[in-house]
């Protein structure tokens, strides 16, 4: 995976494998969008989502790729940056 990350979201997209957002070390959130082909072993970026998050769901429908909800601050703010959006991305995706 090019960007080093955990708990991003991660979403069957045709034959690919696609992971969104996650923490990039124990402070800093990701924005990274990859897409993983398991045939060929190749990972590839993808674009960066508009905000970096993490906790979200998604959801892959009729060829559309949503996310839903998740968090915009770290795991210690119990009180703030929760979403309750549901966003159709566009990446650059090529199944």
């Amino acid at each position: 995976m090019p960007t080093d990350r955990a708990d991003p979201t991660i979403q069957v997209m045709d034959d690919k494998l696609i992971t969104l957002g996650g923490w990039t070390d124990g402070t800093t959130l990701s924005d990274a969008i990859e897409t993983y082909d398991p045939a060929t072993d190749t990972w590839t970026k993808a674009g960066k989502l508009k905000q970096p998050m993490w906790c979200m769901a998604s959801a892959y429908v009729n060829g559309k790729l949503y996310l839903i909800g998740g968090k915009t601050t770290g795991w210690a703010d119990e009180t703030g940056g929760y979403t309750d959006t549901v966003t159709e991305l566009e990446i650059d995706f090529d199944p």
